[in-house]
């Protein structure tokens, strides 16, 4: 039996702060509101699938997951770049924000092949945002699978 195809993906991530972490992901990220879910989840637009912020204490879960400023690092937020000069720019957009904080500067990783940056959002995740030295190692994200 073939399973019917996926329709796309979500991520979803748990906040004890959730007003600034919507904030940090809509007005310093710049990312794209897709939808809310109820007062306790807000869903962003990422290229090819979505990243889901949710109310800590809210969840499907018989135990619900805590952010990782409880929990630990658990999870990385990746966001892709076309250019190395794209990961500068986000770099300078974060170091200027007062919402969540830079951890490196921009570098480049030859052993991953990329050009990368950390922060932390305002509830602990690590968020690396980078570009790949050589992209074409990736297949293209489909449309639609």
């Amino acid at each position: 039996m073939s399973l019917p195809p996926l329709d796309g993906s979500i991520s979803f991530i748990y906040a004890k702060d959730f007003e600034a972490s919507c904030r940090f992901y809509e007005e310093v990220l710049g990312l794209e509101v897709a939808g809310t879910l109820g007062d306790d989840v807000k869903i962003f637009m990422l290229p090819g699938s979505y990243l889901g912020i949710v109310k800590q204490g809210v969840s499907a879960a018989a135990n619900p997951p805590r952010c990782a400023a409880e929990a630990g690092d658990t999870v990385i937020v990746g966001l892709i770049c076309k250019t190395a000069e794209d990961v500068d720019a986000y770099h300078k957009r974060l170091s200027q924000s007062s919402i969540g904080s830079v951890l490196s500067a921009p570098q480049r990783n030859d052993t991953f092949g990329l050009y990368n940056m950390m922060a932390r959002d305002p509830n602990g995740y690590l968020v690396e945002v980078q570009s790949f030295l050589k992209p074409d190692f990736l297949k293209p994200l489909p449309s639609r699978l």
